[in-house]
């Protein structure tokens, strides 16, 4: 079609041709996660389940004021450095069903 990338361009924009939403990855699944400043928020004991709660990964934002025992099946390396400097630790839930 002469005048294609020219003159006639912008009715091949006006079709909606190429879309408005971009390419969707067919694997892609969210994973619901959780800050640190949420987690000293819901901490009424000193051992937390955040996978029972269905929460799949913490994240560091925030600080943790008191040593807790925190169950989760992922985390980040900064949630990770935090939850140690306060005195706490992270568990994976599979070590925790075990005796």
């Amino acid at each position: 079609m002469a005048g294609g990338h020219k003159h006639k361009w912008t009715k091949l924009l006006k079709t909606g041709y190429f879309g408005k939403k971009g390419f969707t990855p067919v694997r892609r699944t969210e994973k619901r996660t959780i800050n640190l400043m949420q987690v000293s928020a819901l901490a009424m004991s000193e051992t937390i389940n955040l996978a029972s709660l269905g929460y799949q990964k913490l994240l560091g934002c925030g600080k943790l004021f008191k040593p807790l025992t925190i169950v989760v099946e992922e985390w980040s390396r900064k949630a990770a450095e935090k939850v140690e400097k306060a005195g706490g630790r992270l568990v994976k839930p599979e070590a925790m069903s075990q005796p």
